[in-house]
């Protein structure tokens, strides 16, 4: 089951995949893009998002 949560500050849905990545979906252009743990881009044409965000919910548990 994925976790996510919504930035109160960007408005991005951050989503912790089964793999411990996390995808990021910009709501108001349609953008979405995937990231390590660390912040670190994986693939997606959204290429930066919150790391503090990232990280927050690559930790979440279920």
């Amino acid at each position: 089951m994925a976790v996510s949560r919504t930035s109160a500050i960007d408005g991005r849905v951050y989503t912790r995949q089964e793999d411990g990545t996390v995808a990021v979906q910009d709501p108001a252009t349609g953008k979405t893009g995937r990231f390590k743990g660390n912040g670190r881009w994986l693939d997606g044409e959204m290429k930066d998002a919150d790391p503090h965000m990232i990280d927050f919910v690559a930790l979440l548990k279920e």
